[in-house]
């Protein structure tokens, strides 16, 4: 394994494709750092000779690394962390020409077997050029918040348009391996961080938003939390019945509970470790029906079978059962349109550059906690709870 270096792995390329998908900001601080690492003279204060980066020998190149990783600069600790998350990444997760990685059977893992997908769920409406669309709702984003609304407006008769920046992709289309995965499935194929890189985010960016990637854990919010968002919002229902009736119809409809969960060699010495100490430990609820446990466990590249009750298997599904839903995807959504203090549409462009009007009497902002408030901003809102 450790033989294994980074050229006979593509790491290089692969670092290049990454990053071409980076945002302009993120991509001009990338390139500012790989500048000064092949200046001799800041070489010399990483504590190495005055030589570019790339002629020195492998060993001073990990000191420099090092000095970088724990300099007083935060800017230099956080280009270390940029390079080493990616380049690790991108060692164990990066595909060769037959699809397959020369680390996976040196570290024991074992491919998704990519069971037989079950028949896509939705019906997603194809945008081939400009189009103007009319609705009486139009929900942003088709994740777990906006899954539910358009749910429930379209069993009360409302004709609902969904817009999904991310792709369409459901059971049949999912690979189940890493690389391909973070980069189809995932806001900003993975590589969502804080500024100063010290917090990584993974979001969902696909149709069924986090609810497509995520672990299927669900723990009901806890009654004294609920008291807290009451008390300091003044919104009494929080803490009342309308939301705990809520959140039972929500764990029914995708079916939470603890049937479907098995011990795996992840956990169980977890379990162990709590026995010998005398702590308590349960089984964590989950959102799945007929799960198949020999396939398991590469779900949060796609779930293939169905059994990961996402809101594409479940709530989108009853959107367009119940009434008139139409899914857009690979459509992100510019900006709400507002006028005399209403809106009034959302103005969006589909990954092959075509603008979509959307006309509605209601519009549903629910793009994420990292989407939403920059929407927001864009439409021209300043309001102070925005973000």
């Amino acid at each position: 394994l450790f033989g294994l270096d980074a050229r006979r792995l593509g790491v290089a390329e692969a670092a290049e494709e990454a990053l071409g998908t980076l945002g302009t900001e993120p991509l001009r601080e990338m390139r500012t750092l790989l500048r000064l690492l092949e200046r001799p003279i800041f070489m010399l204060t990483l504590g190495q000779r005055a030589r570019p980066f790339h002629a020195l020998d492998a060993e001073a190149r990990g000191r420099a690394l090092r000095r970088m990783a724990t300099s007083p600069v935060p800017k230099l600790r956080s280009g270390y962390q940029a390079l080493k998350r990616l380049s690790a990444f991108l060692a164990y997760a990066g595909l060769d020409g037959s699809g397959s990685n020369e680390t996976w059977p040196l570290i024991g893992y074992r491919p998704s077997p990519r069971p037989r997908p079950c028949t896509p769920a939705l019906r997603v409406t194809p945008i081939a050029g400009p189009a103007a669309l009319e609705c009486d709702a139009c929900v942003i984003g088709s994740g777990a918040g906006g899954g539910v609304v358009a749910a429930t407006l379209a069993r009360a008769g409302r004709s609902v348009v969904v817009l999904e920046a991310g792709p369409a992709d459901q059971a049949p289309d999912f690979e189940q391996k890493e690389a391909v995965g973070m980069r189809r499935l995932y806001l900003d194929g993975g590589l969502t961080a804080s500024r100063d890189l010290a917090v990584v985010i993974l979001a969902g960016a696909c149709t069924g938003g986090g609810t497509t990637v995520n672990w299927q854990t669900c723990l009901r919010t806890p009654d004294d939390v609920r008291a807290e968002w009451a008390e300091r919002s003044g919104c009494a229902a929080l803490a009342g019945e309308p939301f705990g009736d809520a959140l039972d119809e929500v764990s029914a409809r995708i079916g939470v509970g603890t049937g479907e969960s098995v011990m795996n060699a992840n956990n169980a010495p977890i379990e162990r470790g709590c026995a010998a100490l005398g702590y308590a430990c349960a089984t964590i609820a989950r959102n799945a029906r007929a799960c198949d446990p020999a396939e398991c466990g590469y779900c949060t590249f796609g779930c293939r079978t169905g059994g990961k009750q996402s809101t594409a298997v479940t709530y989108l599904a009853d959107a367009q059962r119940l009434g008139d839903a139409r899914i857009v995807a690979e459509c992100r959504a510019r900006r709400v349109t507002i006028e005399n203090g209403r809106a009034t549409g959302v103005e969006a462009i589909t990954a092959e550059g075509h603008r979509v009007t959307v006309r509605a009497r209601c519009i549903v902002v629910s793009a994420g906690s990292i989407g939403s408030p920059a929407l927001l901003l864009r439409s021209g809102l300043a309001l102070p709870a925005i973000g």
